[in-house]
């Protein structure tokens, strides 16, 4: 979805939350289709400790403007 509406011209930020940066598995992909990526761990290993709403509230308290959100969660 990420790659679809970077190609139809959107600004992309993209959040990926782990537990620890080995298991931040979509880093690669989705820093390819991001103008922006951040990846909050709950261990701080990617340098950014918390959770993916964290950044969220982050990037609205300075102000950016989100016209859509789409949430996707791994089980497992």
């Amino acid at each position: 979805m990420a790659s679809a509406l970077k190609r139809a011209g959107n600004r992309v930020l993209s959040t990926v939350g782990a537990r620890h940066k080995e298991l931040a598995i979509l880093e690669p992909k989705m820093r390819a289709v991001s103008d922006l990526l951040m990846i909050p761990t709950d261990d701080g290993s990617c340098a950014d400790k918390g959770f993916i709403i964290d950044k969220l509230c982050q990037l609205m308290q300075n102000g950016t403007g989100i016209d859509l959100f789409v949430a996707a969660a791994q089980s497992g």
